[in-house]
């Protein structure tokens, strides 16, 4: 049975997004369990989180969300901010899984700029911000003798496009978490498992995610060039 081109292109979509979201969910789970065990929390230890194994970290109903309406999540990671004894590294902890995120979504830019040049970059980080990936165009941009990067560039620009949302989406929820366990420690509307520290966060999702996305999207493109640039990229 032959399978079509948009047969095609869908799988191998499909698939990429699935590795870069185990990739990306088990790598900023593990960090904000490192960085809490660093800052006097073994909590997410305890509980099995810190640890390598991607179906630790992975949420399947998240994963599926993501697939088929482009936003999801991962994994809740619990964190004791008694055990925790500075606002300094209660921030550290709570703002690690943000900062994993957008570490590895601009890693993956410096790559895709010093292997593909900045031209091709261009094309990607475009891709990347719509969040509508074609396959042909970027097949379109390479050179015959190229054509082994097609795979590696969209694995590249769909790891930026996940880890920037996942990344935003955490900066507001553990944000939120954050602002209530250092300045409203007593407050028990806010502690979480409470109707409004879940109610609150998704208003913030709500009306903040697209604009949080631009700004950190448009940042990291900028640094990424910068040191792509140092690097010597073309």
């Amino acid at each position: 049975m032959l399978i079509s081109l948009k047969t095609a292109e869908t799988i191998i979509a499909l698939i990429t997004f699935v590795f870069a979201y185990i990739v990306s969910a088990t790598t900023s789970g593990f960090v904000q369990a490192w960085v809490a065990h660093k800052m006097g929390d073994d909590t997410p230890a305890r509980v099995g989180y810190y640890t390598w194994d991607p179906f630790v970290h992975v949420d399947l109903l998240g994963a599926l969300f993501f697939i088929y309406a482009g936003i999801g999540w991962v994994r809740f990671i619990p964190i004791n901010p008694i055990n925790i004894n500075s606002a300094f590294k209660r921030a550290c902890v709570y703002f690690s899984r943000a900062g994993a995120y957008f570490t590895v979504a601009l890693t993956c830019l410096v790559v895709l700029s010093k292997v593909c040049g900045t031209m091709m970059t261009s094309t990607a980080i475009a891709m990347a911000r719509s969040g509508f990936l074609s396959i042909n165009t970027l097949a379109s941009c390479l050179a015959d003798s190229q054509s082994w990067a097609l795979a590696f560039t969209l694995l590249l620009i769909v790891m930026i496009y996940m880890c920037v949302i996942l990344g935003v989406l955490s900066l507001i929820m553990d944000g939120f978490r954050f602002v209530a366990a250092t300045f409203f420690p007593d407050n028990d509307h806010l502690k979480e498992g409470e109707l409004m520290s879940i109610l609150i966060p998704l208003l913030l999702i709500m009306l903040c995610t697209y604009s949080l996305r631009v700004i950190m999207m448009q940042g990291i493109t900028s640094l990424g060039f910068f040191i792509s640039s140092l690097l010597g990229a073309s």
